[in-house]
């Protein structure tokens, strides 16, 4: 099997991607139970030069009748996130009007990762945490993007993630 675009550009795998994210729903959903009951919901990862979907995955199972939504807003995040090639969270061109929402954040080499499923607060941050683990992001520049939304889960969530990494 050839590696993605992601691999090659980003040095890290679909897979590493994929495993750390679901970890991520999965103990973000324990800590904050509030949030929703299911880790569920949908991971892009699009190209940074030219905006191409480069990987999708369903992230556990997605309750009936939610699978469209959740792709399609997972989808719209990472394209809106492209388009804006200033921004580095789709908080920063959040539309309630047009369900414009939170969950996308630009990683190294301009690639936007967006994921929905969880809260606007919960989709950044199963991204933002790992995007740490995997060196795609420093815990500097995760704090400075999660600013734009006053993400409140970052910090309790980072340190938990990392513990369970060890």
């Amino acid at each position: 099997m050839f590696p993605s675009q992601f691999c090659r550009t980003a040095g890290v795998s679909d897979e590493e991607i994929v495993f750390h994210v679901a970890h991520a729903a999965d103990l973000f959903c324990r800590m904050f139970p509030k949030e929703r009951e299911k880790a569920c919901g949908y991971l892009t990862v699009r190209d940074g030069e030219t905006g191409a979907v480069i990987l999708v995955r369903r992230i556990g199972h997605i309750p009936g009748g939610k699978e469209e939504k959740y792709l399609r807003f997972s989808l719209e995040k990472g394209e809106r996130l492209f388009k804006n090639r200033d921004h580095n969270s789709s908080w920063q061109s959040r539309d309630d009007k047009k369900e414009h929402y939170g969950g996308a954040i630009r990683v190294v080499r301009g690639i936007p990762l967006s994921f929905s499923g969880l809260s606007e607060h919960g989709d950044e941050t199963i991204l933002l945490v790992p995007s740490v683990m995997l060196n795609l992001l420093t815990a500097k520049e995760a704090k400075w993007i999660s600013g734009f939304s006053n993400n409140n889960f970052l910090e309790p969530f980072m340190s938990e993630f990392m513990s369970t990494m060890q």
